[in-house]
């Protein structure tokens, strides 16, 4: 490793030096008393392909060297912006390419490289803000059990706000092409991915949609389709109620579960008390008249009726306390012991 940095300082310096010697200028470092010129011996010179400047590297866990190179094809099928080799470590090794990045220049640059438990990982970029936070992003190259290499990206939102379990950034691994889907869709979208859970906790949690004694899979299916129905219903009696009070309140006070209750609590009574004749009246709303109608209904409704229940910050296990009398001991090495006698 020590020759690798004397041969990396050299390279570095010596293109200064030769440059300062023929234009008379002072190298911008001190002299050497030690070192008078460097020869180079061109028969040992090796390339693992046409162009390839090496930008950074890495020792990996495995005893390799890692190097990320830009603009080059080593290894790769065509020229791409950036991409990491591997160098054996053995006297003589050749380069061979890991990991290819996308085709053509102008793609970026890997400018730091880092070897965690056998994941490569580069220096994250700025992409820009989505709604939460700043959106960055880095190029990972993953190894599996098998030794098989994946090369992902990995799109970090630092939030804005810490979530409710405290958490300051929100980490996305997708192996996606950048040029259709750059890191700011790609946050975006994530972030709509909670909306499609909330949606299915909601139909399995509220509206019963998962009945466990359902033993056959037909049935089972027709009652999640069932769930997913009723959720659609839900669905509209919300937006007429945001329509009314307002995007912040519904969607911060208003709890889904009090709101189906009532559904469920008043729905029998009510077919019983009102006539199914003056149902009948609805069936030739169009939509512009049936909003209306919510619309009226929602504006008298209570918010404060159907209140969530805010749930506190999480409180921290407590400490582990151990017995007066000494360590736990099994029941069944007790009743072992016994049985030795």
């Amino acid at each position: 490793m020590l020759r690798a940095l004397l041969l990396a300082a050299a390279l570095l310096t010596v293109p200064a030096f030769d440059a300062a010697a023929r234009s008379g200028l002072h190298a911008p470092y001190p002299s050497s008393s030690l070192i008078a010129g460097i020869t180079w011996h061109a028969n040992t010179y090796a390339s693992g392909g046409p162009g390839g400047d090496i930008w950074a590297s890495t020792s990996g866990a495995d005893g390799s060297v890692y190097a990320a190179w830009g603009d080059g094809t080593i290894g790769c099928r065509r020229k791409v912006s950036y991409g990491v080799a591997a160098l054996p470590a053995v006297p003589r090794a050749d380069p061979h390419t890991v990991g290819c990045g996308p085709p053509g220049v102008g793609h970026g640059k890997i400018i730091s490289l880092l070897d965690v438990h056998g994941t490569l990982l580069g220096q994250r970029k700025p992409k820009g803000r989505c709604e939460t936070g700043w959106v960055y992003e880095q190029r990972l190259r993953l190894r599996g059990e098998r030794g098989q290499v994946m090369e992902v990206r990995r799109i970090t939102v630092a939030l804005d706000q810490p979530t409710r379990d405290g958490d300051t950034e929100i980490h996305i691994l997708t192996n996606l092409p950048t040029k259709k889907a750059p890191a700011v869709r790609v946050a975006e979208v994530y972030r709509e991915r909670w909306t499609i859970e909330g949606l299915f906790f909601e139909a399995s949690a509220v509206l019963s949609c998962e009945i466990d004694t359902l033993c056959y899979p037909r049935a089972a299916l027709f009652a999640f389709c069932l769930g997913l129905l009723a959720c659609n219903a839900v669905a509209l009696l919300k937006a007429a109620l945001r329509a009314e009070h307002g995007e912040d309140v519904v969607s911060e006070r208003l709890s889904a579960y009090y709101l189906v209750l009532e559904i469920r609590q008043t729905y029998a009574g009510m077919m019983v008390a009102i006539p199914p004749g003056y149902w009948s009246v609805f069936e030739g709303f169009d939509d512009t008249q049936m909003a209306q109608v919510l619309g009226g209904i929602a504006r008298r409704v209570s918010i404060d009726r159907y209140r969530k229940t805010p749930r506190g910050p999480k409180k921290p296990p407590p400490p582990r306390k151990r017995y007066k009398s000494g360590e736990h001991v099994a029941t069944s090495q007790v009743i072992a012991g016994r049985k030795k006698r």
